[in-house]
């Protein structure tokens, strides 16, 4: 048995994810597939655009064994908590190997940083605080502080996917628990680009079709059938403009606003001098409240947040803890030796009915699954497809008889 683990948002799964997969069994001998998947949130901010089940059902289709949840705590924070919680949990799982996508396949250049955010001295800093202050954002002002500690040119770690593969390497070494890794070049096209080539796309784009409905071009992109018309597809969809009125709302209370992470002083007066353009829907408003240094990613994971009531003292303490169990999404026959070779460790639990298990956590693993509940919730708010997040089932893919909930 060989098992890569992939921490993924699949929104939504295409051609690329189901690449990845492929090459990891047919290259690198992987055996069994672990894609830790990122529920209802995602990490630069706003909702998936299919509910976690649906976007597991097609992973489970496509090549991934065993799909475990990455909870909001994590999920939908800044790259370094995302990357945390997601190594955090293939490190639990006791994965042989962790494979992502990224732009740079080559990973001396990450693996010569990764040593200089270890340790993050004076100079560092310094520099880093300088470059915020001149007005440049995080990311922005990280990269040429590193550029200016290490005399190299680090533009390669303005590419979307290279950010995060610097991450996983960084969450890997703040573990300690050794964890090789494969990192699979994207295919076809870049992050950014629209159409699709090939039959690859962005998943970018693709969330811009099924919004459009334009099911044709998504469907050359996807592996999987898409078993509805352009008038259902409406039903399934979720958009962070669904949220603008209860995003209104909660900005009234600038109070709230103080206490999320990414907080800086006088926000709060930008974001009430742009409240009106709520109206017009979420992206407006967070267009016209970035800047330079305040990201859009940054803004949405901020309204977001702000919903959810998940502050700065929740971001400080979740860096630093991993959670003791594992929750179970969906699962193949494979998927099923990898949960039973899980629970023969002991070392975490593997839950597939939270109403049931919830009584065994710690206090800190209830807060977890309690956020996510309210993060459902929230998903769900607009439709009538909801249920409880404690009594949802795992899909259990049978591939003689099809889907079935356990």
């Amino acid at each position: 048995m060989k098992t890569a683990a992939i921490i993924a948002e699949y929104n939504p799964f295409h051609n690329g994810h189901a690449y990845q997969i492929s090459e990891l069994r047919n290259k690198h001998g992987v055996t069994h597939v672990i894609a830790i998947m990122n529920a209802s949130f995602m990490q630069r901010g706003g909702p998936a655009i299919f509910d976690k089940l649906q976007r597991c059902n097609a992973a489970l289709q496509c090549g991934a064994d065993l799909v475990l949840e990455l909870p909001y705590v994590y999920g939908a924070q800044t790259a370094e908590i995302f990357a945390y919680g997601g190594v955090g949990i293939a490190a639990l799982c006791s994965a042989d190997i962790l494979s992502f996508g990224c732009e740079t396949p080559e990973l001396a250049a990450f693996h010569k940083i990764v040593p200089l955010l270890r340790h993050e001295n004076t100079e560092y800093r310094q520099s880093l605080r300088q470059y915020l202050n001149d007005g440049f954002s995080y990311a922005q002002s990280r990269i040429k502080s590193l550029e200016q500690l290490s005399g190299s040119d680090l533009a390669f770690l303005k590419l979307p996917n290279n950010i995060l593969a610097l991450e996983y390497l960084r969450a890997i070494d703040r573990i300690g628990q050794p964890l090789p890794v494969i990192p699979i070049p994207r295919k076809g096209i870049a992050y950014y680009e629209t159409g699709v080539n090939n039959g690859y796309a962005s998943a970018s784009f693709l969330r811009s079709e099924l919004s459009d409905g334009n099911l044709k071009s998504v469907q050359s992109a996807v592996p999987y059938p898409l078993e509805f018309s352009a008038k259902e597809l409406a039903k399934h969809l979720h958009s962070s403009d669904d949220y603008r009125f209860p995003i209104k709302a909660a900005l009234l209370d600038t109070k709230k606003l103080s206490v999320l992470p990414d907080y800086e002083t006088g926000m709060e007066n930008r974001f009430a001098q742009s409240l009106p353009f709520l109206n017009d829907g979420v992206e407006t408003f967070v267009a016209q409240v970035s800047t330079k240094r305040y990201t859009k990613s940054r803004i949405r994971r901020m309204l977001f947040n702000l919903l959810m009531d998940y502050t700065a003292e929740d971001m400080f303490f979740y860096r630093d803890h991993l959670p003791g169990y594992l929750r179970i999404l969906g699962t193949n026959h494979k998927g099923r030796e990898l949960i039973n070779q899980i629970k023969a460790t002991h070392r975490v639990l593997a839950v597939s009915n939270l109403s049931k298990e919830i009584e065994q956590f710690s206090a800190e693993d209830r807060k977890i699954a309690q956020t996510e509940r309210k993060a459902s919730a929230l998903f769900h708010l607009y439709d009538d497809s909801y249920c409880d997040d404690y009594s949802l089932k795992p899909i259990i893919r049978d591939e003689s008889h099809g889907d079935i909930s356990c």
